[in-house]
């Protein structure tokens, strides 16, 4: 809103969102103040010129986010999670995440991820509903445990010409985005240590064990045109008990019910709720190191054994 305007100039009052405020504090706090006249400046491009194809770093961008938070990730060593949910008129989809450690060539540790999701339908006889796997999509993640590099690997196999065949593949390395998505090729930049918006259920899984009231962690989606990492909050709260299917010792998860072993077992719980974009995720998470979610239709935890209730 403009109260006086002049030949050249105007001045303007304006308010932010509160929220937003909220978000940028874990900026503040990362900065080292920088006197006025020892601050930057770098002119824009003149006008027709092309703009790099690689963005470096704001003025102001924290140089590493995430780093306070105590994420264990080897913790998530032998972990497998099958998840189910249904939809509409026969619709389902399943997911199955397992977690491992390994090494790259130079001999230092990584996690690795890889996750199968089919998305298909439930035939039905009274309204002649053909059932069928309509697309499969297989993802791997390598994050490099000593310097955070991450390579993440996205595939979709259709089962029918309904749906497009897809791929997508990103790393990132010091801060540097690079996504390469059929034609197209972005490189972009984002602080280090943020981690894609897939990763969420696994970062809170690597959380210290006794879990705070809530907890910011920085997200990219390297979907978002521009991508840009922002701080979402999880909260955590209204701890209770759940009996999940656990996978029996020497069996694994799969995703096919009829080879899985498991048994039923009771376990501490935290409701988890998320915000990611315009979607508010919410689920039951282990109380105890892993905080995996626990709304499942198979769990292997190696590292639960002793502390089944």
């Amino acid at each position: 809103m403009a109260t006086w305007k002049e030949e050249g100039a105007q001045n303007l009052n304006f308010a932010l969102p509160i929220n937003y405020l909220r978000g940028q504090i874990p900026l503040a706090s990362s900065k080292t103040p920088v006197p006025l006249p020892q601050m930057s400046y770098q002119p824009s491009s003149p006008a027709g010129a092309a703009a790099p194809a690689t963005v470096g770093p704001l003025p102001g961008t924290p140089t590493r986010v995430n780093d306070s938070l105590g994420l264990d990730w080897k913790i998530l060593d032998g972990v497998q999670i099958r998840v189910e949910s249904k939809g509409d008129r026969g619709a389902r989809w399943t997911s199955l995440a397992e977690y491992a450690l390994s090494q790259t060539l130079q001999g230092d540790p990584t996690l690795e991820r890889v996750t199968t999701e089919r998305t298909w339908q439930t035939g039905d006889i009274f309204s002649g509903r053909r059932g069928g796997t309509w697309y499969e999509d297989n993802t791997r993640a390598v994050l490099e445990l000593k310097t955070g590099r991450l390579e993440f690997y996205w595939r979709r196999s259709p089962a029918s010409g309904d749906f497009p065949p897809g791929s997508l593949s990103f790393t990132v390395d010091g801060g540097v985005v690079v996504v390469d998505s059929g034609s197209v090729h972005r490189t972009t930049y984002i602080p280090r240590g943020a981690l894609p918006a897939a990763a969420l259920g696994a970062a809170v899984a690597s959380l210290p064990e006794s879990l705070p009231g809530s907890v910011y962690v920085w997200f990219f989606n390297p979907s978002n045109t521009p991508i840009r990492a922002e701080p979402v909050r999880i909260n955590f709260a209204q701890r209770t008990q759940v009996t999940v299917q656990l996978a029996r010792s020497g069996t694994q998860c799969s995703m096919n019910e009829l080879d899985e072993n498991t048994e039923g077992v009771t376990v501490d719980a935290v409701q988890m709720t998320a915000a990611v974009g315009p979607d508010r995720l919410t689920w039951p998470v282990l109380a105890q190191r892993p905080h995996v979610r626990l709304d499942a239709e198979c769990l292997r935890l190696p590292n639960l054994v002793g502390r089944r209730k």
